[in-house]
């Protein structure tokens, strides 16, 4: 009789999964409608709209979906909107909880870098100063540089709950392909992938004479020493070392997992 009861359970559950998801597909398609439609209002109250319900049924991948296309339409329909979108990625931030709250610093990282590239000219005329503004308008190339590396690195915080984090949960807005499942296989493999290609494509520094190239045989040895290599040593200014550093924490989870297809 119990096992009847447990089956029945079950099925009742995935029903209403398969129905909540099925409402969340035609909300978003009425957004696509109305976009077609140029109704860019009417869209921004329905992402609206679908971010609250996702936020009350604790769906991650549809709220984080919501907001993004919340901060998008803002962008779109309000004059110099970019400090309020920032504030709002913070104050989201500091609202969730993990993994949520760390995807999120990964796409406020992902955004800001997109900000300075399309901003570039008129940004590396700024000076430094001592410190940080809150309101990044005003920032210039190294507080950029700064922050996002920052915010990156905040996305991979609460290692624990990231590996253990159904990564299926992910799927639609991390973009990631079927291959993951082989080689990353961990919502924490997703978002330090993200943190490398930043690192690997976007050097705020490429006129750096400190640079050098890493010769030493032991950065080209088997996994497990590589993992032991202190690179606190090779500073040197760039991002190579930091990219480095990501490299060795990806590679001491896989052989912590023994996942030999990664190692």
């Amino acid at each position: 009789m119990k096992k009847v009861y447990l089956l029945s359970l079950c099925c009742l559950l995935l029903t209403q999964v398969h129905y909540a998801q099925q409402k969340f597909d035609k909300w978003w398609d009425e957004i696509e409608e109305l976009e077609l439609q140029g109704k860019s209002v009417s869209a921004l109250e329905k992402a609206e709209k679908i971010k609250r319900k996702a936020d009350r049924k604790e769906n991650p991948q549809q709220f984080i979906k919501a907001f993004l296309y919340v901060a998008k339409y803002k962008l779109i329909l309000k004059k110099d909107s970019e400090e309020e979108v920032y504030q709002d990625f913070l104050a989201e931030i500091e609202d969730q909880n993990a993994p949520t709250r760390q995807v999120l610093y990964s796409f406020l990282a992902e955004s800001l870098n997109d900000y300075y590239k399309e901003n570039r000219y008129r940004i590396n005329q700024r000076t430094n100063t001592d410190s940080i503004a809150r309101d990044f308008l005003t920032w210039s190339k190294d507080d950029f540089q700064s922050k996002i590396m920052s915010y990156y690195q905040k996305s991979l915080s609460s290692e624990q709950k990231l590996i253990e984090a159904s990564l299926k949960d992910f799927t639609e807005i991390l973009n990631y392909g079927e291959n993951y499942n082989n080689y990353r296989s961990t919502l924490y493999d997703v978002l330090a992938n993200r943190y490398l290609t930043f690192l690997k494509h976007h050097n705020y520094n490429p006129e750096n004479k400190r640079s050098h190239y890493l010769i030493e045989t032991e950065f080209y040895g088997l996994p497990k020493d590589f993992v032991s290599i202190d690179l606190s040593a090779y500073e040197d200014g760039t991002q190579k070392i930091e990219t480095l550093k990501t490299y060795q924490d990806l590679t001491r989870l896989h052989l912590q997992q023994k996942n030999a297809l990664s190692v």
